[in-house]
């Protein structure tokens, strides 16, 4: 019992002298901080005290500038009046640095605050005045591209992202901004590490290394040992991640960069955590949050909250870690951060799961299977476009230049002639005229190409897009139950109380591949037809057959009403997919207790056959679109069936390849009524 007050006793002094000696630390570097704000304040005081002051000065004008930019991670309302002062007196002497500078200032303003920010906004807006300017500072332009590549990744756009930090790389490396350099390439290597592309990332971070080591620049260095050490944090090597970490921050330390700190902090909390370590990774978390209460980095600091909620959680703090955990879940959706949602809905899951608050931990179970779901489609996409973006970036300039080297090949050529051939100028005249329809020849040809490769990369989309959502979600949902079964997680009860669902995921993705599949190969490789006489009455039959669990489920009555005289001459294999494709969306917008009714007339040399419905209907611009190529409309049924979008189209390019027609006519509540027709037998 003594042993045990000792150990209580010293724990406690050991905190009172840990806050003491963070608390002076932290004074000390917030009146560093101020003590520059408070020098660009004298400053600005003293300029308007001095004789003929006057608010047109472009001293005075950067001077209130560079006061403003101090507080864009501690007070962003003053951000704010000092960009729309400093744009005003800017724009009323034309002074396009003031400008420039300026709509930075509103971009810093509204960085990172919500998905639909006029951050990007402002930033283009610096952009096009730089472009225009004949006054140009080649750093302005570095700046911009870095800001909008930090706040694309904020929105999650990934690919504009790495294109804007390609764009400064090319424009420190023209103009030797060595520093500038190493950021960028700290950046792409973030971008890289964010889609789990480790070895990328590292390969930018040596880059952004070899370079501060020719510069001697201290703090880049540590700001670099920083990012190595959350790498390694996240492939597992964590004794690497203590021993980079450990490097940068007596650095961060010393030039009091508080924000720096507080991310240093929070990998150490990060390692100890996985290391089992948890009232030590606790003690690293509750440094950083200290730091973070003077310092405006929303989205680091829902991180550093979400580490504190796990650390009690391991703890068996339970109380103490569902405060944490819904403080960073209620912020992260507030300012849609998909990352700290998923973090911080795990840990409820498990905090209430132990509770035996079953109804609260099933909800939380719920939104972190989807959250995860959406971020791992996001990743997926942004991590295609990373691999893809740069290559892509690479050659665009490369036919850049050799487009230029022609047109300037082709210039020189041109004077040359001029000035040593004027003498038979009908002999150039004749060869200028023989070129010109050469090239309008090969720009036919051009055009061609082009055409075929657009219809190409649409077909490749449109496959990507069915196979990354249609078949991924119900997939990925099963996933994630069989590994929350796998976990213990979830009880052989509860697994069983998934089985309709999974069943009607599993139906979903047969239907989705059987579709996909004849699409694929009519797209991939053409559609060959091979028409031969095909009974109506007895596809409508087999493809009621096909679908009868899910016409049983919601008890819709179905009624073939189309006579075995009815025979038309077409490709057995394509009309069996088109009626089964009208059928299964008859009944996927067709209610429980619905009626679906097949008819057939003579109609010339043709039949026309109807699929009639009692369904929900359609408005007519929805009809305008739901057969075009280029649509890809998928809407849920009556009771939440998820479609691909793909199956209309498919009918229509079968209809057609068979000679036929398709069309539908419906009203919105009054059902709808499809129709195609082919030719009667010969």
């Amino acid at each position: 019992m003594d042993y045990n007050i000792k150990k209580i006793t010293f724990l406690y002094n050991y905190k009172i002298l840990f806050i003491g000696v963070l608390y002076v630390f932290f004074t000390h570097s917030i009146n560093a901080q101020q003590t520059v704000i408070d020098s660009l304040f004298n400053r600005l005081s003293s300029l308007k005290k001095s004789k003929n002051f006057s608010e047109k000065d472009t001293v005075y004008i950067n001077t209130l500038i560079n006061y403003g930019s101090k507080f864009r991670y501690l007070n962003k309302d003053t951000l704010k009046s000092v960009a729309e002062k400093s744009l005003k007196l800017s724009q009323n002497i034309a002074y396009d640095s003031g400008i420039i500078r300026s709509y930075q200032l509103y971009g810093h303003f509204y960085a990172q605050r919500d998905k639909k920010s006029k951050c990007i906004y402002y930033y283009n807006k610096a952009l096009e005045v730089y472009e225009q300017s004949s006054n140009i500072i080649p750093k302005q332009k570095l700046y911009l591209l870095n800001n909008k590549a930090q706040e694309y990744e904020f929105l999650g756009e990934y690919a504009q992202s790495l294109n804007s930090l390609l764009q400064g790389i090319d424009l420190a490396t023209k103009f030797n901004y060595n520093y500038d350099l190493t950021v960028l390439n700290k950046n792409i290597a973030y971008l890289y590490i964010s889609q789990k592309y480790y070895e990328q990332g590292l390969e930018y971070y040596e880059n952004s290394m070899s370079i501060n080591e020719k510069l001697g620049d201290e703090f880049e260095k540590a700001e670099t040992f920083s990012c190595v050490a959350d790498i390694y944090y996240k492939m597992n090597r964590l004794d690497e991640a203590m021993l980079n970490v450990d490097k940068s921050i007596p650095v961060f330390k010393e030039h009091k960069i508080l924000k720096w700190l507080a991310y240093a902090y929070d990998i150490k909390g990060k390692v100890y955590l996985k290391q089992k370590e948890y009232n030590i990774a606790l003690q690293w978390f509750l440094k950083s949050m200290l730091l973070h209460s003077k310092i405006d980095d929303i989205t680091a600091k829902i991180d550093v909250i979400n580490g504190i909620a796990q650390a009690y959680l391991f703890l068996k703090k339970d109380s103490l870690a569902i405060e944490n955990a819904l403080n960073a879940y209620l912020t992260s959706k507030n300012i849609n951060y998909i990352k700290g949602e998923i973090a911080s809905t795990k840990t409820l899951y498990k905090l209430y799961q132990l509770n035996n608050n079953f109804e609260k931990a099933l909800l939380y179970r719920d939104l972190n299977i989807k959250l995860s779901d959406s971020l791992y489609r996001n990743s997926n996409k942004n991590g295609l476009e990373l691999l893809k973006v740069k290559q892509d970036y690479e050659n665009e300039k490369t036919l850049f230049l050799q487009e230029n080297e022609k047109a300037l090949a082709k210039k020189s050529m041109i004077i040359y002639l001029i000035l040593t051939l004027l003498a038979i100028l009908v002999s150039i005249l004749f060869v200028l005229k023989r070129n010109q329809n050469k090239y309008k020849r090969l720009n036919k040809v051009l055009e061609q190409n082009r055409k075929e490769l657009t219809e190409i990369n649409n077909t490749k989309n449109k496959l990507f897009s069915i196979v990354g959502h249609d078949l991924k979600e119900p997939i990925g949902s099963l996933k994630s139950l069989l590994n929350l079964y796998s976990e213990g997680m979830l009880s052989k009860h509860e697994l069983y109380n998934f089985i309709p669902k999974i069943e009607k995921n599993v139906d979903s993705i047969y239907f989705t591949l059987n579709n996909l599949l004849v699409w694929g190969n009519s797209q991939m490789n053409g559609s060959y037809t091979d028409p031969t006489s095909v009974s109506i009455t007895s596809l409508v039959d087999d493809a009621t057959k096909f679908l009868s669990e899910i016409i049983e489920k919601k008890t819709i009555g179905v009624t073939n009403n189309i006579s075995e005289d009815v025979v038309v001459w077409a490709d057995y294999n394509q009309i069996e997919v088109i009626v089964r494709n009208l059928l299964s969306n008859a009944i996927k917008f067709t209610p429980e207790n619905g009626t679906i009714i097949f008819e057939a007339f003579e109609q010339g040399d043709f039949y026309k056959v109807k699929i009639i419905d009692t369904g929900v209907g359609m408005k007519q611009e929805v009809q305008n679109k739901i057969f075009l190529k280029t649509s890809n409309i998928s809407t849920y049924g009556t009771n939440d069936e998820k479609g691909t979008g793909l199956g209309l189209t498919l009918c229509k390019e079968m209809i057609e390849k068979n000679s036929g027609t398709i069309g539908v006519q419906s009203i919105v509540g009054s059902g709808s009524i499809f129709y195609f027709t082919l030719p009667k037998n010969r």
